[in-house]
């Protein structure tokens, strides 16, 4: 499933030379098309509202953030390039 995608695991979950294939990335959140990453708990909060973003679009998803009061500095992009 994530052979030749970018990706991030919680550290030490993915030997990169036992998986050479995968591009791992040391960021809290990865996506590369339809495959989403996160790096462990602490990023559960960016993993659900992209993942809302994602299934519903941005203006939901900008909805349940700023419902959540977050400021602004802890939204962290996560696109692969």
């Amino acid at each position: 499933m994530l052979g030749g995608k970018h990706a991030t695991s919680f550290p030490g979950a993915l030997d990169p030379a036992r998986w050479p294939h995968i591009h791992l990335e040391n960021r809290a959140l990865v996506i590369d098309g339809r495959v989403v990453t996160s790096r462990g708990p602490g990023t559960a909060m960016d993993f659900a509202l992209e993942l809302i973003g994602l299934l519903t679009g941005k203006e939901k998803r900008d909805q349940v953030e700023a419902g959540l009061q977050r400021p602004a500095h802890h939204r962290q992009p996560a696109n692969a390039d």
